[in-house]
């Protein structure tokens, strides 16, 4: 399951690039456990496309650890 949660955790992110999200925010969008949406986003923090960092969440604006997937620009030279 750790890695469906993963990946349902990426395409998230994804979607709304650098917006923070909670663990507890995550997991209630996800439907999932707190502890796998927590597990989830330290395995993408080990990545370059999201960052990890307590900062305050975009839904329940705590101020509390949160991840979020980074901007990425692609040149496209015609």
């Amino acid at each position: 399951m750790a890695v469906r949660v993963e990946e349902m955790l990426a395409g998230f992110l994804i979607r709304c690039p650098g917006v923070d999200f909670c663990d507890d925010c995550v997991a209630a969008e996800l439907r999932v456990t707190r502890f796998d949406a927590e597990e989830a986003a330290g395995r993408l923090a080990t990545l370059t496309d999201f960052l990890r960092d307590v900062w305050q969440c975009a839904r329940c604006s705590r101020r509390t650890k949160v991840t979020r997937a980074l901007f990425r620009y692609h040149l496209t030279v015609q």
